[in-house]
């Protein structure tokens, strides 16, 4: 009997290697924590998270799939479709399966319930095929911007723009709610979310815990490739100019971290 294949999940690095491997092989990434000890490389998400806004507008809706809002009884299809999503992000990478379930059901109580604000059945919307839940927005009302709780398409759908007709779908119901802002968030350590935040049109607010990964790991990495000799001028180039991105971003808050702390530490409220 063929054994069947266990399906593909991000997993937190935790191996046994001499420390010259780990600081040859192991790149620095803003987000990541990246450690050795015991004679093993150790690398782990961070829990710096970007904050983002948005400022809502009509968007049009395109979609191959049906599309409807969400209700309580969605909620088995829906753990499914997010333990199925969330195989691939590094939000849980270090949890056992056992674990990575569990808290898949803790975050379902916690959005049906009052965690972070009260769901939206106006709102919250999912893509479906059949009874399957193919991509989901969920959003939380609250005393003071909505927030996009979670926004996720399941693997086999990546890139099919989904999660951007889920946010739209949504963006169009707070809109005839006469909402005016969307808030969001996202690991730094998920750079596919960090990047489609952008594409769509969310504002990173500043941060400074954000802003310090980002430079500090860039200076990391390219002492790291120069050391090692991994990097050619024409890379060099390119990193040192990112490298002075990330340093004037970080000058920049750190400035206004002096001047008004609340506003360089922003805080989902």
């Amino acid at each position: 009997m063929t054994p069947t294949k266990r399906p593909y999940r991000l997993r937190s690095l935790h191996r046994k290697m001499s420390a010259e491997t780990w600081d040859r092989t192991v790149p620095c990434r803003a987000g990541w924590k990246r450690e050795y000890y015991g004679s093993a490389a150790h690398v782990r998400p961070s829990w710096a998270t970007c904050i983002y806004e948005l400022a809502l507008s009509p968007r049009p809706v395109v979609c191959e799939f049906a599309m409807r809002t969400v209700t309580p009884e969605d909620r088995p299809a829906l753990l499914a479709s997010f333990i199925d999503a969330f195989r691939y992000a590094p939000e849980y990478c270090s949890h056992t399966m056992v674990a990575y379930r569990r808290a898949a059901r803790k975050y379902f109580d916690g959005f049906f319930g009052d965690n972070r604000g009260r769901w939206s059945p106006t709102a919250s919307c999912c893509v479906v095929d059949g009874d399957r839940i193919l991509a989901a927005a969920l959003i939380k009302e609250r005393e003071t911007i909505p927030l996009l709780d979670c926004v996720y398409a399941r693997p086999d759908r990546f890139r099919k723009g989904l999660a951007t007709a889920v946010t739209a779908f949504a963006e169009n119901r707070l809109l005839a709610d006469k909402e005016r802002k969307l808030k969001s968030c996202a690991l730094l350590a998920n750079g596919a979310s960090t990047a489609w935040h952008s594409r769509y049109g969310f504002v990173e607010l500043p941060n400074w815990m954000t802003a310090q990964s980002r430079y500090f790991n860039a200076i990391w990495e390219l002492e790291r490739r120069r050391k090692w000799k991994l990097i050619t001028p024409e890379e060099e180039v390119l990193a040192l100019a990112d490298l002075e991105v990330w340093k004037r971003e970080h000058e920049r808050i750190e400035l206004l971290k002096e001047s008004d702390f609340r506003s360089a530490l922003p805080m989902m409220d």
